[in-house]
């Protein structure tokens, strides 16, 4: 079947997402643009996941307005064809929708690159489900609806700035292992020198 991954925008302009329709009002760019939570890899690439189109599009609107590149996927099979072909930094996936719910999206997503951070968020929020996503290597866990559009950015945020400093650190590791590698190289080459000097 043909992958929904898409990169669709709702027109939030004419939605009821006040808190009475048990989803969020939506921010303007003031408010978004001007929160102190700005993401600080911006270029990151994030999959959202999440079967209500609604919500999947506000997520994706607070992204995008914070420069960063997203692609949207309704359900969970579509999101893992997707990330098979072009695997993601980040994924935000909802947990319960259609035959593959969030919790299995996680699992096949470390599967294919262990290395992924992946943030969870659920409505129906339980202390079990939490455990069970934090076990199984998923990065933060969020409950919806969201008291403010804010805890996404921030969540994005930290998790971004954990894939810089991982990747800061396996350079650093890199290059420590290479100086080695050439310090031993000296010393073979000295000790051979002064071995013919005797």
């Amino acid at each position: 079947p043909e992958s929904q991954a898409d990169d669709y925008r709702p027109d939030t302009s004419r939605m009821d997402l006040s808190a009475e329709s048990g989803l969020w009002e939506m921010p303007t760019d003031s408010q978004i643009m001007g929160t102190d939570s700005k993401i600080m890899n911006p270029e990151a690439r994030i999959l959202v996941v999440d079967d209500e189109d609604v919500i999947r599009g506000v997520i994706a609107e607070v992204l995008r307005r914070q420069g960063v590149e997203v692609t949207e996927a309704a359900f969970g099979e579509d999101a893992l064809e997707e990330f098979k072909r072009h695997p993601y930094p980040v994924v935000i996936t909802d947990i319960i929708m259609g035959k593959m719910n969030g919790l299995e999206l996680l699992r096949e997503i470390k599967k294919v690159n262990p290395q992924t951070e992946v943030i969870v968020m659920t409505s129906n929020a339980s202390m079990e489900t939490a455990v069970t996503a934090l076990r199984e290597g998923a990065y933060d866990y969020l409950i919806k609806p969201f008291e403010d559009l804010e805890v996404i950015a921030v969540a994005v945020d930290r998790a971004t700035e954990r894939l810089r400093l991982r990747t800061e650190n396996r350079r650093l590791l890199e290059s420590l292992r290479e100086a080695k590698e050439v310090a031993e190289g000296a010393n073979r080459m000295k000790s051979e020198f002064l071995a013919n000097m005797s």
